[in-house]
């Protein structure tokens, strides 16, 4: 795997702001408090404005706050110039389906299944899949006794070019992070495993993460225990990537 160049805060939300070894750790801090329309849902129009403003992350690794931004993913792999596989850690498919020239949290994969130089999507660890479509492009997989060995199988069956990342924590047990959406019960060994077997074996071509708690005000509303749980799986996260 080639090096990832470095780490990067974009924040939207101020969930990342108390954590403050992981912020030590940034190079960069994107601030983007102040962009309207963008939680929960937005539309096509402001996510490719925003892809320009964030063409130096790709290469990065990428903290991004809440799953309330996680269709931010679809701003930074748009600027991809080459063929890439895109693999997902997630509770939930994210695959709805909206009204054209909509986006959210929630149907991001539908629409970046239509980029170009986009090969192929593996979602890994959701809960549930009652989806009734079809996409070549896209696989889902549910989080079972066996997920790790099915995981690895697909991943060296379907992904032949380089990889990007993208990570929502609402995929872990709650023992190992707390986010405001439900979450899953995959273990944070079986995701560091992956992200290793990936790391020896294919170039990465970014990461994002999301899943932090989303308070109104961090200082009241969050309890320490949980700024800190989240941020020692970041930081492991972080160092099973650079280590």
């Amino acid at each position: 795997m080639k090096g990832l160049n470095s780490v990067n805060i974009i924040n939207f939300d101020n969930t990342l702001i108390h954590e403050n070894k992981l912020m030590a750790k940034a190079k960069n801090v994107y601030d983007f408090t102040n962009l309207q329309g963008l939680k929960l849902i937005s539309s096509l129009d402001i996510l490719q404005k925003l892809s320009k403003k964030l063409i130096d992350t790709i290469n990065n690794i990428n903290f991004i706050g809440s799953g309330d931004y996680h269709h931010v993913t679809y701003s930074i792999i748009s600027n991809i110039p080459h063929k890439f596989s895109l693999i997902v850690f997630d509770n939930h498919c994210d695959y709805n389906v909206l009204p054209y020239g909509t986006i959210s949290c929630g149907s991001w994969i539908a629409q970046a299944s239509k980029l170009p130089n986009l090969d192929k999507i593996l979602v890994l660890g959701v809960s549930n899949i009652n989806l009734n479509l079809y996409n070549s492009k896209v696989y889902f997989l549910e989080y079972d006794e066996n997920f790790l060995k099915k995981a690895l199988s697909l991943i060296n069956t379907y992904i032949t070019s380089s990889i990007y990342i993208s990570i929502d924590k609402d995929v872990l047990d709650p023992k190992y992070a707390i986010t405001n959406w439900d979450q899953g019960r995959m273990k944070l060994n079986e995701l560091l495993y992956i992200l290793d077997y990936i790391k020896e074996k294919y170039n990465i071509v970014g990461i994002d993460i999301s899943g932090e708690s989303r308070p109104f005000n961090p200082l009241t509303l969050v309890l320490p225990k949980e700024i800190e749980l989240n941020q020692e799986t970041n930081l492991k996260i972080l160092y099973s990537l650079i280590n």
